[in-house]
């Protein structure tokens, strides 16, 4: 609701939009409707859903496979989330590309499944053949699942 409000600047709350308690209503049914139909999102929601699954551990009890140490937003599609694992101890963690939005602006879906994903991946050793050839000073390897995700 505040990213569809903020869209539209222009709507004020003028004197006879208030309540009883004097607080300013305003009516966004006209842009909650065009957003329904088509959502548009900011690249900040687009981000929060790809580190969401990451940030914490599945179970509350469970130590999480896979921890965020970082990211980089490599542009307003693509982020690059810095991942390690908790017998990682000194070892630089891996980078992995990932999508944030498609080409009609909304949040990829399936991202946020990446964590559980990700362990199945490299315990097959099939992350590998995802390898891309880039040289990042805070990861020691970076994969690119952008497209593997897109079906790109």
């Amino acid at each position: 609701m505040r990213n569809v409000l903020a869209d539209h600047p222009e709507r004020e709350a003028g004197e006879e939009s208030r309540d009883a308690f004097g607080i300013p209503v305003i009516d966004a049914s006209a842009a909650v409707h065009d957003f329904v139909g088509r959502p548009r999102f900011h690249l900040s929601d687009a981000l929060q859903a790809a580190v969401a699954a990451f940030a914490v551990p599945a179970e509350p009890d469970e130590p999480a496979e896979l921890r965020l140490r970082g990211f980089l937003l490599l542009d307003q599609a693509t982020c690059r989330l810095y991942l390690d694992t908790p017998t990682s101890r000194d070892t630089p963690p891996i980078g992995i590309d990932l999508p944030l939005r498609d080409d009609e602006g909304s949040v990829v879906v399936g991202v946020t499944g990446t964590h559980a994903l990700l362990p199945t991946l490299l315990e097959t050793e099939e992350l590998e053949r995802m390898r891309k050839n880039a040289h990042d000073p805070y990861c020691r390897a970076v994969y690119d699942l952008a497209d593997w995700l897109t079906g790109r």
